[in-house]
């Protein structure tokens, strides 16, 4: 297992990333472990920007359909930081109907105990289904 100061030093850095991009209107849409590049001084770096968009200044919401399964919204960047600490996704299906189902009923297991109660409770809080209630890049 990353240890726990290893996974909050790249989940800051890909925020960072999210925000740059943000204040330039542009919107990733697909971040996952799978886009996110380690380089050899292991900072984390977002790449793969194939499903991104730009916004003009009067948008308010997008319409279309772009990303993995899994970590749309609004899970993105919160599953690749439960995936690092459990290795393996908080939602599973054998298709899409069983993986939306998995993501609607929301129960997942909790992360090792080898990382704080504080960590799990920023999961548990950034994998909430209401957005008013679940922080944001």
């Amino acid at each position: 297992y990353f240890s726990e100061q290893q996974i909050v030093d790249w989940m800051i850095q890909i925020l960072l990333a999210l925000k740059k991009i943000h204040a330039k209107n542009i919107i990733h849409r697909d971040v996952k472990l799978g886009n996110i590049f380690l380089t050899k001084d292991q900072t984390a770096k977002l790449g793969d920007f194939g499903s991104a968009i730009q916004l003009s200044r009067q948008d308010k919401k997008i319409n279309s359909k772009a990303g993995t399964r899994v970590y749309k919204s609004p899970e993105m960047l919160k599953i690749a930081i439960y995936e690092l600490c459990r290795k393996q996704r908080p939602y599973h299906g054998a298709n899409d109907a069983e993986m939306l189902q998995s993501i609607e009923e929301g129960h997942i297991t909790r992360i090792p105990t080898q990382y704080t109660d504080g960590l799990w409770k920023l999961i548990k809080k950034m994998l909430n289904k209401n957005p008013k209630k679940r922080p944001s890049a």
